[in-house]
């Protein structure tokens, strides 16, 4: 399919996913916030500059993207014996 429509509702589930994680992270006290406050204001530059960059590439440049990415995180993972 086209990965510029699979897009938000991948983002919703993630974040669904993530807001899960989270609150169990806290009700378990395992938060170190000083450093989950950086993590929350980088990953959101991020989201918003991905996206934008996503909406302006051509779509078979944003899918050698992603398998790329995807492989030498796979590749990375396999070497490390994770």
């Amino acid at each position: 399919g086209d990965l510029r429509q699979m897009n938000p509702t991948k983002t919703v589930l993630v974040g669904a996913m993530n807001g899960v994680a989270v609150l169990y992270f806290v009700g378990a006290g395992a938060v170190v916030w000083p450093q989950t406050l950086a993590m929350l204001f980088t990953a959101a530059i991020g989201g918003y500059v991905g996206a934008w960059v996503a909406l302006r590439l051509d779509e078979r440049w944003l899918r050698a993207g992603v398998i790329a990415i995807s492989g030498a995180i796979t590749l990375s993972f396999f070497l490390r014996g994770v």
